[in-house]
């Protein structure tokens, strides 16, 4: 990694700079100051708020460009983002904003992944 996402990783592991690469990579992403981070911000989202928080003291207030990751195919990268959403227990409206899907997408998935937790298959 370099640039941006190899300065992520310092501060917060490579696995936070490669959640960060699959679901912002390609594009200017928006980083809060730490004080406005909300739990239902897209970095809290996909990294947790303490590595979100972490991220911020550097990035907060500004844009930056997020370059593509190893892995950022788009429909893994939707995945990652539907999941960690449901996760954290957000709307399905919110999830399809967030991943740019129908919000008939996100029930899917939250009908797979209850099957699968259920030891009926799927996900």
């Amino acid at each position: 990694m370099t640039g941006v996402l190899s300065e992520i990783a310092d501060m917060a592991g490579a696995e936070v700079a490669l959640k960060i690469a699959a679901v912002a990579g390609g594009r200017m992403a928006y980083f809060p100051m730490e004080k406005n981070l909300a739990p239902d911000h897209w970095l809290a989202v996909a990294v947790g708020m303490e590595a979100a928080r972490a991220i911020s003291r550097r990035y907060g207030g500004g844009k930056v460009m997020i370059p593509l990751g190893p892995g950022a195919d788009r429909f893994s990268r939707i995945r990652r983002i539907i999941h960690a959403g449901i996760k954290r227990g957000l709307s399905a409206s919110r999830i399809a904003r967030l991943a740019g899907v129908h919000e008939r997408t996100v029930f899917n998935h939250k009908a797979r992944l209850k099957k699968a937790e259920s030891g009926k298959g799927g996900a």
